[in-house]
C-alpha cells in the first residue's frame, strides 16, 4: 500500500499555470528577473565546482546530487566566509531544484531546451511536440514557477 502510494505521488503531474493567475504578473519584468537567476545559475557551476547542480535526465527528469568538501584553514573567518558561500550556493541549487519539481513535463523542456541550453524557440516547440504559437502559455508558466521559488515575481 505504501509503495502503491509512492508510485502515484511521483507519477503526478503538474499543471501550467492559469492564463488567469499568470495575468497578475508583469512577464516582461519577471522573465528579466529570471534572467538574472539564470545567469547566477551558470557562473555558480563554474565558481562552485565541488558542488553540483541539479541536472536533467533525458527523460526531462531532474537529478540532484552534490559532492562535499572539507575546508581546512588556519583563519576561521576566511573559513566561515567559505561555508557561508557554500551554504547559499547549496541553498541556491535546492530553490531551482524545488521549481523544477514542480513543473510539468513541458515546462521541463522549456526549462532545459531554452533556459539552460539557450536553443530557439522553434527547436524548443519542435521538442516539446507543438506549434511555436502554443509556446507561450508553457514559456510564462515555466518562468513564473522559478520567479516564484526565489520571490522574484513582479505582480502588476
Amino acid at each position: 500500500m505504501e509503495n502503491e502510494q509512492l508510485e502515484n505521488e511521483q507519477e503526478y503531474e503538474f499543471d501550467l499555470l492559469s492564463k488567469k493567475f499568470i495575468s497578475q504578473f508583469n512577464m516582461e519584468k519577471t522573465e528579466e528577473n529570471v534572467s538574472e537567476i539564470m545567469s547566477k545559475f551558470f557562473k555558480a557551476q563554474y565558481k562552485f565546482t565541488n558542488i553540483l547542480p541539479p541536472r536533467m535526465t533525458p527523460n526531462y527528469e531532474l537529478r540532484y546530487e552534490y559532492i562535499t568538501m572539507t575546508y581546512s584553514d588556519s583563519l576561521g573567518d576566511h573559513v566561515a566566509d567559505k561555508l557561508d558561500t557554500k551554504q547559499e550556493i547549496i541553498n541556491f541549487y535546492n530553490t531551482i531544484a524545488g521549481a523544477i519539481t514542480r513543473m510539468n513535463t513541458t515546462e521541463r523542456v522549456y526549462y532545459v531546451e531554452m533556459l539552460l541550453n539557450s536553443k530557439s524557440e522553434r527547436h524548443t516547440a519542435d521538442v516539446i511536440g507543438v506549434s511555436r504559437r502554443l509556446l507561450p502559455p508553457i514559456k510564462n508558466s515555466c518562468i513564473l514557477k522559478i520567479a516564484l521559488a526565489f520571490g522574484k515575481e513582479v505582480e502588476l
